[in-house]
This record gives structure tokens, sequence and C-alpha cells, in this order.
């Protein structure tokens, strides 16, 4: 569960940003135990998110199968006195 504020603020986040959220767990009914997730016994309610520090967009995709850093690198084609 969000609150609207919490979505609203998280909104404003990227992968490549940094934020903390405020919340609180609890004991989820017996009727709603997900048995399969070692988890499944608690729900999380996310009732504050504060961005700390945004970022512009990465030159290179952080969430593709393989991670490929080489950056294009421009040549000056003038010859060098």
């Amino acid at each position: 569960m969000v609150s609207q504020e919490a979505h609203k603020a998280a909104q404003e986040l990227r992968a490549e940003g940094c934020g903390r959220n405020n919340r609180q767990g609890y004991k989820r009914p017996d009727s709603a135990i997900n048995k399969v997730l070692e988890t499944g016994g608690v729900e999380l309610e996310a009732f504050a998110v504060k961005v700390l520090s945004k970022a512009e967009t990465l030159p290179f995709d952080m969430g593709s199968d393989s991670l490929n850093l080489e950056l294009p690198t421009f040549w000056i084609l003038e010859r060098l006195p």
C-alpha cells in the first residue's frame, strides 16, 4: 500500500536518483498470507517518500541484461601543430 502523497513524491524518482521512504509493516491476515514467498506474511505501507538526490539520465542502460560501458569517442580530425 502506498499513500497518495508518497506515490506523488515517488513519481519524481528515476533509477539514477536516490530516495528515502518511511514505511510501516503489518502482519497479514491468515487469508491473505502468500506461502510461496518468505515475506508473504507481512504487508508494507509506504506513507512518505523523500527525494534525496536527482540525477540526469545515464549514457548507458542500467536495466539491460548486458551492460556496455563503451562510450562514443569523437576524434579531432585536424592535424595538431
